[in-house]
Protein backbone atom coordinates (compact mmCIF):
# COMPACT_ATOMS: atom_id res chain seq x y z
CA UNK A 1 0.00 0.00 0.00
CA UNK A 2 1.57 3.28 -0.81
CA UNK A 3 1.33 6.52 1.07
CA UNK A 4 0.16 9.71 0.09
CA UNK A 5 2.77 12.22 -0.96
CA UNK A 6 2.84 15.47 1.74
CA UNK A 7 1.74 18.14 -1.07
CA UNK A 8 0.94 21.67 -0.68
CA UNK A 9 -2.47 21.35 -0.89
CA UNK A 10 -2.84 18.46 2.21
CA UNK A 11 -0.15 21.07 4.36
CA UNK A 12 -2.67 23.76 4.08
CA UNK A 13 -5.80 21.42 4.95
CA UNK A 14 -3.88 19.99 8.42
CA UNK A 15 -3.32 23.89 9.15
CA UNK A 16 -6.51 24.89 8.74
CA UNK A 17 -8.34 21.90 11.22
CA UNK A 18 -6.14 22.17 13.70
CA UNK A 19 -8.33 22.10 17.09
CA UNK A 20 -8.58 25.37 18.77
CA UNK A 21 -9.13 24.30 22.31
CA UNK A 22 -9.13 20.91 24.21
CA UNK A 23 -11.94 18.59 23.29
CA UNK A 24 -12.19 15.11 22.47
CA UNK A 25 -11.79 16.07 18.65
CA UNK A 26 -14.51 14.23 16.82
CA UNK A 27 -15.63 17.20 14.80
CA UNK A 28 -12.46 18.33 14.19
CA UNK A 29 -11.35 14.65 13.32
CA UNK A 30 -13.92 14.56 10.86
CA UNK A 31 -13.79 17.67 9.45
CA UNK A 32 -10.28 17.09 8.62
CA UNK A 33 -10.99 13.47 7.36
CA UNK A 34 -13.65 14.93 4.71
CA UNK A 35 -11.21 17.65 3.31
CA UNK A 36 -8.87 15.11 2.89
CA UNK A 37 -11.61 12.61 1.30
CA UNK A 38 -12.61 15.82 -0.96
CA UNK A 39 -9.42 16.11 -2.75
CA UNK A 40 -9.25 14.76 -6.55
CA UNK A 41 -8.88 10.96 -6.34
CA UNK A 42 -8.69 10.23 -2.61
CA UNK A 43 -12.39 9.13 -2.57
CA UNK A 44 -11.61 5.94 -3.63
CA UNK A 45 -8.37 5.26 -1.06
CA UNK A 46 -8.31 2.90 1.38
CA UNK A 47 -8.32 5.81 4.55
CA UNK A 48 -5.23 3.77 5.19
CA UNK A 49 -2.76 5.15 3.38
CA UNK A 50 -3.46 8.43 5.13
CA UNK A 51 -1.72 6.66 8.17
CA UNK A 52 1.40 8.70 7.61
CA UNK A 53 -0.86 12.48 7.30
CA UNK A 54 -2.99 11.83 10.36
CA UNK A 55 0.28 11.25 12.15
CA UNK A 56 1.72 14.53 11.24
CA UNK A 57 -2.10 15.84 12.08
CA UNK A 58 -1.84 14.61 15.49
CA UNK A 59 1.67 15.62 16.46
CA UNK A 60 0.42 19.16 15.68
CA UNK A 61 -3.12 18.47 18.25
CA UNK A 62 -1.94 15.73 20.09
CA UNK A 63 -1.92 18.78 23.08
CA UNK A 64 -5.81 19.54 22.80
CA UNK A 65 -7.02 16.09 22.18
CA UNK A 66 -8.16 15.17 25.79
CA UNK A 67 -10.50 12.45 26.71
CA UNK A 68 -13.64 14.02 28.18
CA UNK A 69 -13.92 11.11 31.66
CA UNK A 70 -10.17 10.62 32.34
CA UNK A 71 -9.10 13.49 30.77
CA UNK A 72 -6.20 12.41 29.54
CA UNK A 73 -4.35 13.02 26.90
CA UNK A 74 -5.76 10.88 23.92
CA UNK A 75 -3.82 8.37 22.38
CA UNK A 76 -2.38 7.94 18.40
CA UNK A 77 -4.31 4.72 17.38
CA UNK A 78 -7.58 6.12 18.68
CA UNK A 79 -7.27 9.38 16.55
CA UNK A 80 -6.06 7.21 13.15
CA UNK A 81 -9.32 4.98 14.52
CA UNK A 82 -11.81 8.27 14.20
CA UNK A 83 -10.57 9.34 10.95
CA UNK A 84 -11.00 5.72 9.70
CA UNK A 85 -14.79 5.46 10.76
CA UNK A 86 -15.36 9.41 9.71
CA UNK A 87 -13.75 8.52 6.25
CA UNK A 88 -16.22 6.21 5.76
CA UNK A 89 -19.25 7.82 7.06
CA UNK A 90 -18.70 10.79 4.10
CA UNK A 91 -21.23 10.93 1.23
CA UNK A 92 -20.65 14.37 -0.45
CA UNK A 93 -17.33 16.26 -0.89
CA UNK A 94 -16.41 19.64 0.44
CA UNK A 95 -16.99 21.29 -2.85
CA UNK A 96 -14.98 24.67 -2.26
CA UNK A 97 -11.33 22.46 -0.75
CA UNK A 98 -10.77 21.65 -4.22
CA UNK A 99 -12.03 25.34 -6.31
CA UNK A 100 -9.77 27.13 -3.38
CA UNK A 101 -6.53 25.28 -3.43
CA UNK A 102 -6.80 25.52 -7.39
CA UNK A 103 -7.19 29.43 -7.23
CA UNK A 104 -4.56 29.60 -5.22
CA UNK A 105 -2.24 27.25 -7.76
CA UNK A 106 -3.56 29.50 -10.85
CA UNK A 107 -2.87 32.79 -8.91
CA UNK A 108 0.50 31.87 -8.06
CA UNK A 109 1.53 29.99 -11.04
CA UNK A 110 1.90 32.44 -13.90
CA UNK A 111 1.30 29.99 -16.43
CA UNK A 112 -0.89 31.70 -19.55
CA UNK A 113 -3.71 30.38 -21.29
CA UNK A 114 -3.34 30.05 -25.30
CA UNK A 115 -2.53 33.44 -27.07
CA UNK A 116 -6.37 32.88 -29.12
CA UNK A 117 -7.90 32.72 -25.73
CA UNK A 118 -5.74 35.61 -24.17
CA UNK A 119 -7.09 38.01 -26.90
CA UNK A 120 -10.32 37.07 -26.57
CA UNK A 121 -10.56 38.09 -23.46
CA UNK A 122 -8.04 40.82 -23.39
CA UNK A 123 -9.92 43.78 -21.87
CA UNK A 124 -11.26 41.62 -18.80
CA UNK A 125 -8.51 40.37 -16.83
CA UNK A 126 -10.82 38.42 -14.11
CA UNK A 127 -12.73 36.20 -17.09
CA UNK A 128 -9.30 35.20 -18.27
CA UNK A 129 -8.00 34.43 -14.73
CA UNK A 130 -11.51 32.23 -14.36
CA UNK A 131 -10.26 30.45 -17.51
CA UNK A 132 -7.20 29.29 -16.03
CA UNK A 133 -9.18 28.41 -12.84
CA UNK A 134 -11.55 26.31 -14.85
CA UNK A 135 -8.37 24.82 -16.74
CA UNK A 136 -6.78 24.03 -13.47
CA UNK A 137 -9.88 22.13 -12.11
CA UNK A 138 -10.42 20.13 -15.23
CA UNK A 139 -6.52 18.99 -14.96
CA UNK A 140 -7.09 18.28 -11.31
CA UNK A 141 -9.85 16.17 -11.86
CA UNK A 142 -9.46 12.58 -13.20
CA UNK A 143 -12.52 12.71 -15.46
CA UNK A 144 -11.33 15.72 -17.13
CA UNK A 145 -14.73 17.68 -15.45
CA UNK A 146 -14.99 19.82 -12.67
CA UNK A 147 -17.90 21.22 -10.11
CA UNK A 148 -18.27 25.11 -9.48
CA UNK A 149 -20.98 27.37 -8.80
CA UNK A 150 -21.68 31.20 -9.29
CA UNK A 151 -21.37 31.43 -5.40
CA UNK A 152 -17.51 29.97 -5.66
CA UNK A 153 -16.43 32.55 -8.06
CA UNK A 154 -18.13 35.35 -6.28
CA UNK A 155 -16.27 34.69 -2.87
CA UNK A 156 -13.57 33.95 -4.71
CA UNK A 157 -13.14 37.50 -6.75
CA UNK A 158 -15.02 39.27 -4.14
CA UNK A 159 -18.17 40.02 -6.18
CA UNK A 160 -21.98 39.02 -6.08
CA UNK A 161 -22.98 36.15 -6.55
CA UNK A 162 -25.10 36.84 -9.77
CA UNK A 163 -22.22 38.76 -11.50
CA UNK A 164 -20.25 35.24 -10.94
CA UNK A 165 -23.06 33.80 -12.03
CA UNK A 166 -22.71 35.89 -15.31
CA UNK A 167 -18.84 35.27 -16.05
CA UNK A 168 -19.69 31.21 -15.87
CA UNK A 169 -22.39 31.79 -18.42
CA UNK A 170 -20.12 34.21 -20.52
CA UNK A 171 -17.44 31.17 -20.87
CA UNK A 172 -20.35 28.80 -21.79
CA UNK A 173 -21.55 30.96 -24.37
CA UNK A 174 -18.21 31.67 -25.84
CA UNK A 175 -17.44 28.11 -26.02
CA UNK A 176 -14.83 27.70 -23.65
CA UNK A 177 -16.48 25.41 -20.82
CA UNK A 178 -19.39 23.31 -21.20
CA UNK A 179 -22.27 22.82 -18.69
CA UNK A 180 -22.86 18.74 -17.91
CA UNK A 181 -25.72 18.81 -14.67
CA UNK A 182 -26.77 20.25 -12.11
CA UNK A 183 -26.06 19.57 -8.49
CA UNK A 184 -25.89 21.51 -4.74
CA UNK A 185 -24.00 21.84 -2.02
CA UNK A 186 -24.70 20.91 1.43
CA UNK A 187 -26.29 24.62 2.30
CA UNK A 188 -28.32 24.35 -0.70
CA UNK A 189 -26.50 26.83 -3.11
CA UNK A 190 -26.33 25.79 -6.74
CA UNK A 191 -23.34 24.11 -8.26
CA UNK A 192 -22.57 22.68 -11.79
CA UNK A 193 -20.61 20.26 -13.53
CA UNK A 194 -18.51 21.75 -16.45
CA UNK A 195 -15.65 20.71 -18.90
CA UNK A 196 -13.25 23.05 -20.47
CA UNK A 197 -13.21 22.87 -23.66
CA UNK A 198 -11.42 26.23 -24.61
CA UNK A 199 -8.40 24.80 -25.58
CA UNK A 200 -10.22 23.48 -28.75
CA UNK A 201 -10.73 26.62 -29.92
CA UNK A 202 -7.37 27.15 -30.49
Amino acid sequence: MSEIKINDDILEIIKKNLPKRKSNGFRVIFNFARQIYSLPGNDNKDPAEFKHLIRQWYDLSSDKLVDTKSKNKIDFRAVEEDFYGAFAKIKQKVSNVNIEMAFKEVVESGEELPVKLQRTYRDSPELLLLMKLCRALNNRNTKDEFFLGQKDVGDLFNVSSQHGGSWLRALMRDGVIERLRKGSTNSGNSIYKYLFIGEEKC
